[in-house]
């Protein structure tokens, strides 16, 4: 589950940038 690690690492990247990106990607 090397994939999982990535995408969540970004994901938190763009969580900190952007709080609302956070939501978008969750919703998504």
């Amino acid at each position: 589950m090397s994939f999982s690690e990535p995408v969540h690492q970004r994901r938190s990247i763009v969580c900190h940038i952007c709080s609302e990106f956070c939501l978008v990607l969750d919703s998504s």
